[in-house]
């Protein structure tokens, strides 16, 4: 994504990861990778919730445009309709989630 290329908060960085593989059906890879970045970086990731929210309106109105893409790298399983429903459920993951943050909260 060189076009995009810029200095900026890595937590974005792990949101966009955590929900390509979310949204492609990798739920449990999305949280694995979670789990070893934070042990690598030996902390949690700061404001993922909002970042979550924010890589979600990145492919809005339809994650089904990206499936093109998915297709060209060898992802023959997920449809617009999985694909559509996978992204439906990370981002009432990363509401729940954002509900408990002081971030959102303004605190």
């Amino acid at each position: 994504d060189w076009e995009t290329a810029s200095y900026g908060d890595p937590s974005l960085d792990v949101a966009y990861c955590r929900m390509d593989m979310q949204v492609t059906g990798f739920e449990r890879a999305a949280d694995y990778f979670l789990e070893a970045y934070e042990a690598f970086t030996d902390k949690p990731v700061e404001n993922l919730e909002l970042w979550e929210l924010v890589a979600a309106a990145g492919v809005m109105p339809d994650p089904a445009i990206w499936l093109p893409f998915w297709q060209e790298l060898g992802n023959d399983w997920s449809t617009p309709d999985t694909v559509r429903s996978n992204l439906r459920r990370f981002v009432a993951d990363a509401l729940r989630k954002s509900a408990h943050s002081d971030l959102i909260r303004g605190k």
